[in-house]
């Protein structure tokens, strides 16, 4: 049966889709930069990766607490008041003096990102199970589209103004972040009604026990792809996430513009591809599809072990096919192993095993880079290779997929 993106981009994965193209203006002018803005306020290449490790450190354990609450209280509302924390440290971020400053902002946008699996959870709640892994790729492709135009703007004024250029560009965050936001607000529909809502004081208490309760009762394939994701996934792909604009632009020499044009031409190619195997994508094996991301990623880490223009952008390309499978396929395998019930604890789970993995491959990363670049994607790519093994050997798919 065929797949219409009409009938994915609807309801819910509709606003959530338009409210992610939204964000996606403003991360596509700073995302790219974002370590170059490090470097501009003073910070040097483990600062970096300290900031990373220090914000994902604390997302890790706020993410459990927001997986409990969507649960236990619904997931609206913990999505929008804390979708308009997200906002505000956009323009903090404009006016950072220092990078201690833009430490402290990423703590606490950290702390606003407790919401995510209760977003992720409404999201796969509003998919049919046959339409989950084209759903959450078409879903995910819209959000590249912004990613066309925008990053060689945000390299353009960073060559022309400088800090103040990339300060202006998170203005432009913020403001684009409000109209997602009011989108949230307005537009997103509850997906888990709750009759009896705990006190809130006793959700503490209740929250470390009902989660054990969840894993014991989870598939345990769903577990060890957790596992592997957290073990490998994840940190194969972290030397060139962190440290991909310093490389190009202090080892093999490209301008911010040229840079920003690099990952223009890799969404590009990425949103062919998604938009190409959107309407095939769940005929596939899930598990055949992680096997090609994975190689996916090995790939990238070996051409970034020779230095130059053409590395660079094969790398860009690689890195953005590989993170528009990734999580589409990953999280639509997690969605069929688990029942609805015990989907939300499950997906804060995950989010909580993959946050705390960046937290440490933030600080492998910036130690192996700082020592060598060349030498830190060596190591990634070892990494990536395990991550193919796990997969191949122990990953199954379940014969009747939940709803």
């Amino acid at each position: 049966m065929s797949i219409s993106w009409r009938e994915v981009l609807k309801g819910n994965v509709g606003v959530i889709t338009l409210s992610w193209i939204l964000f996606g203006v403003g991360m596509s002018l700073t995302a790219p930069y974002f370590p170059l803005y490090v470097r501009m306020l003073g910070g040097e290449y483990l600062d970096i990766a300290l900031i990373g490790f220090w914000s994902n450190l604390i997302s890790s354990f706020l993410t459990l607490l927001g997986g409990y609450i969507a649960d236990a209280y619904g997931r609206k509302k913990i999505v929008v008041y804390l979708t308009w924390g997200i906002v505000a440290m956009r323009f903090f971020y404009a006016f950072a003096p220092s990078w201690e400053v833009v430490l402290a902002v990423s703590i606490a946008e950290a702390c606003f990102r407790m919401y995510i699996p209760a977003l992720s959870a409404i999201l796969l709640d509003s998919l049919p199970p046959e339409k989950r892994a084209g759903g959450l790729l078409l879903a995910g492709s819209a959000t590249i589209l912004p990613g066309l135009f925008f990053p060689p703007v945000g390299g353009y004024l960073l060559d022309t103004m400088g800090l103040n250029g990339l300060r202006l560009c998170y203005i432009i965050s913020g403001a684009t972040g409000c109209l997602a936001a009011g989108l949230r607000m307005f537009m997103l529909k509850e997906t888990h009604s709750v009759s009896e809502k705990p006190e809130l004081s006793t959700v503490l208490l209740e929250v470390w026990r009902d989660y054990i309760k969840g894993l014991k009762e989870s598939p345990r394939v769903a577990l060890i792809l957790i596992e592997t994701t957290a073990f490998f996934t994840i940190p194969s792909a972290m030397a060139f996430r962190l440290y991909g604009p310093l490389y190009a632009t202090e080892v093999v020499g490209l301008t911010g513009s040229e840079w920003g044009i690099f990952i223009s031409i890799s969404n590009v190619v990425s949103l062919i591809l998604s938009l190409t195997t959107f309407f095939i994508l769940d005929k596939f094996p899930r598990k055949l599809l992680l096997l090609i991301d994975g190689t996916t990623r090995l790939s990238m880490n070996l051409v970034l072990v020779h230095p130059s223009p053409y590395s660079v952008l094969s790398a860009t390309i690689l890195s953005s096919i590989s993170h528009s499978l990734v999580f589409s396929v990953r999280r639509a395998l997690l969605a069929d192993l688990v029942e609805k019930d015990l989907r939300g604890r499950l997906s804060a789970v995950d989010a909580l095993s993959r946050t705390f993995s960046m937290s440490a491959s933030n600080l492998l990363a910036g130690v192996i880079y700082s020592f060598s670049p060349l030498v830190s994607f060596e190591v990634s790519g070892i990494i990536a290779l395990l991550d193919v093994l796990c997969v191949l050997f122990f990953i199954k798919e379940p014969k009747v997929k939940k709803t």
